[in-house]
């Protein structure tokens, strides 16, 4: 498999476009074959006609084989799908583009929560004040897409678009919560 292009990677842009071209390529190339496959072309002069578009000889036989229903050439759902995944690589690439975008931050609240969104490795952080939080809060975090990293001593998930603010807000709220659940109870 190939190596997966993250949005955050520092070379997403550039491999996002390299994908798109390689993809469309690939699109024009599948168009052309159908349009020589189903020509009134003789089948050598397709073989060849096919050839010159690069396809080996061998593929270009297998291509002129009818398959289910007289078909011949790449089948619908094969430029369907190539079709698809250039439109998924044209989103990707908005999103890496955006999130070159970003500017590292970091806020702390008024309970102490440290929150730092780090741009260079599309992360967010969550720092609590105490050393441990509770086994409720730790589900929230783990619901909400947060892991411990315990190289940063930090919890820690992706920085997508607004699922991190959303889930960063979750997490915080559910925080404020605990504290005044347990302030009501020392003040009882």
């Amino acid at each position: 498999m190939a190596n997966p292009i993250h949005i955050g990677d520092p070379d997403a842009v550039e491999r996002l476009q390299a994908k798109i071209e390689k993809l469309e390529k690939t699109q024009d190339l599948m168009k052309a074959a159908n349009k020589i496959c189903r020509s009134k072309m003789h089948i050598d002069v397709k073989v060849q006609e096919l050839q010159k578009l690069g396809i080996g000889e061998l593929n270009a036989h297998k291509l002129l084989e009818p398959r289910y229903g007289g078909r011949v050439g790449y089948a619908p759902w094969q430029l369907s799908n190539n079709n698809a995944e250039i439109k998924r690589a044209y989103t990707q690439l908005r999103k890496a583009e955006a999130a070159t975008k970003r500017v590292s931050s970091f806020i702390t609240n008024e309970e102490g929560v440290r929150v730092e969104w780090a741009a260079e490795d599309s992360r967010v952080r969550l720092t609590f004040p105490e050393t441990r939080v509770s086994n409720a809060m730790y589900k929230t975090l783990r619901s909400n897409g947060f892991v411990f990293a315990r190289t940063i001593g930090a919890f820690s998930r992706m920085w997508t678009n607004n699922n991190a603010k959303y889930a960063v807000d979750n997490v915080i709220r559910a925080y404020k919560a605990e504290i005044e659940e347990a302030a009501q109870c020392q003040s009882a």
